[in-house]
């Protein structure tokens, strides 16, 4: 049995909370907020409240901590529970800066304890399903990625998302699940070139649109929204020499598939197969993942590493947007 402890009570918190408690072989012992509004979070769970991290650790002695508060502290929160032994899962992205997240790292490998960063979209059925096709030369030899994920911009405790120092903005927020899929399956990127806009100068960027090529020749386009009035949406398209993937989550058909016949069958007509995702919460998916790793030792979906090398594309997408130049990674010359 993994006694897990959740530290941020806010919307991911509740998220993971839920998902805890779904699994077998798992236990919520409790979860640590300043906010005492959250007492009522952590009864609806049936588990304690707890306002000092070091009381928590003290009293429940859990297995894994998992972080869930704004991304300026996951630094500070990953390395706390490092250092006291405690395997950790850490919400995206693995942290605001390049230095914070090598140090979380190092920490838990000096530890000897794991850390999982929650890359969610990784565990999509959508997203994994077109991943699988892609790998097994279904669309050929890819040339293109065009991704986009939208809604309207988040509010949350002290309206930290529109802190820019805070939240790193729509690119390190919400199109880093982007470009952590897009390096999921091509692997190193050589250029970055990036725009955006503000509402107000000196917030947070609302809308981005990231330009990627990779080292293995292939052209990514991800956008990324804040700006929209109501609603969330998220859309790919995966376009290749033999066909092309795309799903779009506001659609009835969440993934179509349109391949070029076949020589020998060249004269029938394409057929687009719908495909249908799992009814499980992708981020229960997520989390079992890492609760299994942990017991069998097995190795995650996602590393630091992985998450690490989006952190560095999301920065080289701002630093872009900030000179309005291409920013050259350590990816090749493609």
């Amino acid at each position: 049995m993994l006694k897990v402890a959740i530290v941020g009570a806010g919307t991911m918190g509740k998220v993971h909370a839920d998902a805890y408690t779904k699994m077998e072989g798992v236990t919520l012992a409790g979860i640590v907020d300043t906010d005492e509004k959250q007492r009522e979070t952590a009864s609806v769970f049936q588990v304690p409240l707890y306002a000092s991290f070091e009381e928590m650790l003290e009293k429940e002695a859990p297995d894994v901590i998992d972080v869930c508060v704004p991304t300026d502290r996951h630094a500070e929160y990953v390395k706390k529970a490092a250092e006291a032994k405690k395997h950790v899962i850490c919400e995206k992205p693995i942290a605001r800066t390049v230095q914070e997240a090598e140090e979380m790292i190092a920490t838990c490998e000096k530890a000897g304890v794991q850390l999982f960063i929650g890359q969610v979209v990784r565990f999509f059925p959508e997203f994994s399903q077109a991943k699988q096709l892609v790998e097994n030369g279904k669309i050929g030899t890819p040339g293109t990625a065009r991704l986009k994920r939208a809604g309207t911009f988040p509010r949350a405790h002290e309206n930290w998302y529109a802190d820019d120092a805070r939240s790193g903005s729509v690119f390190l927020d919400l199109c880093i699940h982007d470009i952590d899929y897009v390096c999921w399956l091509f692997g190193d990127v050589a250029r970055v070139y990036a725009k955006g806009f503000k509402n107000d100068e000196g917030s947070a960027y609302v809308h981005g649109v990231i330009s990627l090529r990779f080292a293995n020749g292939v052209i990514g386009h991800i956008e990324g929204s804040w700006a929209y009035a109501e609603g969330f949406m998220t859309e790919f398209e995966l376009a290749g020499t033999k066909g092309i993937v795309r799903h779009k989550s506001t659609d009835a058909m969440p993934l179509e598939q349109s391949f070029k016949a076949s020589e020998e069958n060249a004269s029938q007509t394409n057929v687009q197969v719908p495909a249908s995702p799992t009814e499980k919460n992708p981020y229960e998916i997520e989390l079992r993942h890492f609760m299994d790793c942990l017991q069998h030792g097995t190795e995650p979906i996602v590393t630091p590493q992985d998450a690490l090398i989006a952190l560095k594309v999301g920065l080289a997408a701002r630093e872009s947007i900030e000179t309005n130049q291409v920013v050259t990674l350590g990816g090749g010359t493609a």
